[in-house]
């Protein structure tokens, strides 16, 4: 049986996903994010629905897989393309991949995840790291390679450490759990 990893993120199970466990049975659909720590994988592009003015969209499909792609800033051609990317969870409708086929599989591992958030105002080229705009004007860009993973036995709705966490004002830098890693053991 194959497994991948697939990222959670906190306002995504917050929202629509509930807690999570160990064993636990689950069907998603797949977003493909940029990132240069992420290994390479051959993937096959094809149009996607239209994102809308300046937005790219392709579905991207690898090893049986499909995830949905989208950026604002990068363009994908159609066709075979090698890319670095992670894969993330997507449940809550609306987001225009709605007609993607779903991913279904027991969950065998959960990681929580941390990330170093730097006060800045560009993410780094190649880069899909999410800002955050905190009280006062300030906005904090992840780091990349910043990553750091604890295993967990459950994911709640929420993670302890909130990722809307804002530092003092003498501190440019802070660690937040934003979502969580999980391993998923796909049904064949």
């Amino acid at each position: 049986m194959t497994g991948i990893e697939v990222e959670v993120a906190d306002w995504e199970l917050g929202c629509c996903g509930g807690p999570l466990a160990i064993g636990d049975r689950v069907s998603w659909r797949l977003l493909a994010v940029l990132d240069d720590t992420a290994p390479e994988d051959v993937w096959t592009a094809t149009p996607a629905p239209d994102p809308g003015p300046g937005w790219s969209a392709r579905v991207l499909a690898a090893r049986g897989l499909q995830a949905g792609w989208s950026d604002l800033s990068a363009h994908l051609p159609v066709g075979t393309v090698r890319l670095r990317a992670r894969l993330s969870a997507t449940w809550h409708g609306g987001d225009g991949w709605d007609d993607l086929p779903p991913v279904t599989g027991r969950i065998t591992r959960i990681r929580v995840i941390s990330r170093l958030h730097q006060e800045g105002t560009t993410a780094a080229t190649g880069q899909s790291s999410t800002w955050y705009a905190a009280h006062g004007g300030r906005t904090f860009v992840s780091v990349p390679g910043s990553e750091e993973h604890r295993d967990v036995d459950t994911a709640p709705d929420g993670v302890a450490d909130r990722a809307d966490t804002v530092p003092p004002r003498d501190q440019s830098s802070y660690r937040a759990e934003s979502g969580w890693l999980v391993d998923l053991q796909l049904d064949p």
